[in-house]
């Protein structure tokens, strides 16, 4: 009826549709290892479906790219949908979500993913640049910062070490990520070695470049 007058409104077909969505599975955070099966169900039950076009949808997402789930009902009037995936390490902190609609109504729910993994190898940088090659010529008397960078969830930790070109052994590791050398000289040419690691890793996961020094006075001879 139009609700100022009383009067019965023609050419409509009213239906009433009743929801009652369960309770949001996903807390704000969810902790997995990776490789663990990630598993979520979300339902929700509804009354006074007339035909397929006002049954609820559920929709799951991966920071914001759509997962093919299937939907099901097994049981009338409880629809429900359930993800399973693995834990991946490059899902580490990407948002899990979920939400259902139906005609103009939508409910959303989602969690945040923190995926442990161990440590991986690390990449090495040089003054800021990406080291591409294992080995590299630096000029006498520059400054050097060496930095590592590892993937892995706890934060790795670090640990340099320095073999110089007449040394068997490497030296004893310094610890963080980054190692500095405020003058090059010619008895920093050997390998540099660093190492990540955390509380996953059986053994730690190594890179290594080796330098090179460049005396002055070979650089006055070129000219």
């Amino acid at each position: 009826n139009n609700v100022r007058n009383g009067k019965p409104i023609g050419g409509l077909d009213p239906q009433l549709i009743v929801l009652k969505p369960e309770k949001c599975p996903m807390l704000g955070i969810s902790t997995f290892r990776e490789n663990d099966i990630i598993t979520f169900t979300w339902s929700v039950k509804y009354a006074g479906n007339k035909n397929d076009s006002q049954k609820p949808a559920i929709t799951w997402s991966l920071s914001r790219i759509q997962q093919h789930v299937t939907e099901d009902e097994t049981a009338e009037g409880v629809f429900k949908s359930t993800i399973n995936m693995a834990a991946d390490s490059h899902d580490d902190q990407k948002e899990l979500s979920c939400y259902f609609s139906v005609l103009n109504i939508q409910e959303f729910c989602s969690t945040r993913l923190d995926i442990q993994y161990q440590a991986q190898k690390p990449t090495l940088f040089i003054n800021g640049d990406k080291i591409i090659k294992n080995h590299e010529i630096l000029q006498e008397g520059m400054a050097a910062s060496f930095t590592a960078v590892s993937r892995g969830n706890p934060q790795p930790s670090y640990t340099w070490q320095f073999k110089a070109t007449s040394d068997v052994n490497f030296s004893y590791g310094e610890t963080g990520h980054t190692k500095q050398i405020k003058w090059i000289g010619i008895g920093d040419a050997g390998v540099y070695r660093c190492c990540a690691k955390n509380s996953f890793n059986s053994h730690r996961k190594c890179s290594e470049i080796t330098i090179s020094v460049r005396g002055i006075d070979q650089v006055a001879q070129r000219y």
